[in-house]
């Protein structure tokens, strides 16, 4: 982040002073002493534009909820996004407000306002992202609204996670499908087990987002628990699936 925040501001003064040095001469005249005091005046009146337009830009997402500079924990990133606070959301709409508010407020449209604006920029940035990546991923939304319904942090639902002893049975079929798909060389094996995947994890959610409904959190932390088995298989499905694409 504060490499991000050198290169801006570096790029600033690069800038402004290619902008300045062929218009400052020894003896300047009249009219080149005019045509400094016009670029002054433009560029203090960006600065100010631009600090003013993300002050604006971001007292309208606090009418939904948002408060500047508190941990994700402490925020609602539905109201964020529009969307109802539900497991099950409106993926299109995830991604419609998304766009919207990165197009207002990525840190390319400061790079010429001050240091301060373009910091409070990065880090509106930084936060927006991860709490659409929070969103946009069942078992990060998952995480997200159940530490929500407890009132506690992600972390302390982490612990409880760690302690949640699942079956032997679902265990041991993880363990062998991950081993299938790591020594696995037929496209046709993979594409079955990708299937039984799939509808272990849309029958899992669909249980999930009625527990959700119902606040039945006990449930829920042994879901979720092994929503992070099926969500990890899958992902190392797709890798290689994609691997068998490329010959």
């Amino acid at each position: 982040m504060y490499l991000t925040r050198y290169l801006i501001r570096a790029a600033a003064r690069s800038a402004s002073l290619c902008q300045y040095q062929p218009i400052i001469t020894a003896h300047p005249s009249n009219s080149h002493r005019s045509v400094v005091s016009k670029h002054l005046a433009t560029s203090s009146s960006t600065v100010q534009g631009g600090r003013k337009f993300l002050t604006s830009f971001v007292e309208e997402l606090e009418k939904r909820g948002f408060k500047e500079g508190l941990d994700i924990d402490k925020q609602n990133v539905f109201d964020l996004f529009k969307l109802d606070h539900t497991f099950t959301i409106n993926e299109s709409k995830l991604r419609r407000e998304y766009t919207n508010i990165q197009r207002s407020i990525h840190p390319d449209k400061f790079v010429n306002s001050d240091p301060v604006t373009q910091d409070r920029a990065t880090n509106l940035a930084m936060f927006v992202n991860y709490a659409y990546e929070t969103l946009k991923h069942p078992y990060k939304r998952a995480r997200y609204l159940l530490s929500v319904k407890l009132n506690e942090s992600q972390d302390e639902l982490d612990k409880k996670l760690d302690a949640i002893k699942l079956d032997d049975e679902f265990l041991s079929r993880m363990m062998e499908m991950r081993e299938e798909v790591e020594l696995g060389s037929d496209e046709i094996l993979l594409a079955r087990i990708a299937g039984e995947v799939e509808d272990d994890l849309i029958a899992l959610m669909i249980a999930m987002n009625k527990n959700f409904k119902n606040n039945e959190t006990d449930a829920l932390i042994e879901q979720l628990a092994r929503l992070k088995f099926l969500g990890n298989l899958h992902v190392k499905l797709a890798e290689r699936q994609e691997s068998f694409s490329q010959f």
